[in-house]
């Protein structure tokens, strides 16, 4: 397993919380992939995978944001942005043979989610909770 969930993680928010521990597993069955064999279609399934999910995820925070009129919405997308743009030339690289999943590269995603999970999302969770929104 590359990446646990734990309690540090959570936003205190079912949805969200629940979104993110997808998002774990997802990553998890890539990194198992990338380990097994790195240039099978297991790999390029699980980063389908991810990038599916991750807009997925994202599209329901941000439409979670804009109908509830979350202060940080701009800031929040433009994170998202960063990582689907990310994702994206990742896989059209992979796909074409031109690049392996790396260490760095997984280390860079784990990263993120953590940093994402525990401040950009831990302050859009509270905000849903309280006033009690779900995605």
């Amino acid at each position: 397993m590359f990446f646990a969930w734990n309690p540090s993680l959570s936003v205190g928010h079912p949805d969200l919380d629940s979104d993110h521990r997808k998002l774990i597993a997802i990553v998890n069955t890539l990194w198992d992939s990338v380990e097994q064999h790195p240039t099978s279609n297991a790999v390029s399934g699980a980063l389908s995978e991810l990038a599916e999910y991750t807009a997925y995820h994202f599209d329901r925070e941000e439409y979670a944001m804009r109908r509830h009129c979350f202060p940080n919405t701009d800031k929040h997308i433009d994170d998202h942005n960063e990582l689907i743009n990310r994702l994206g030339a990742l896989i059209h690289l992979y796909e074409r043979g031109q690049t392996e999943i790396t260490v760095e590269t997984m280390d860079f995603m784990r990263h993120w989610l953590m940093d994402h999970f525990t401040k950009t999302d831990l302050t859009l969770g509270q905000f849903l909770k309280q006033i009690g929104a779900i995605l």
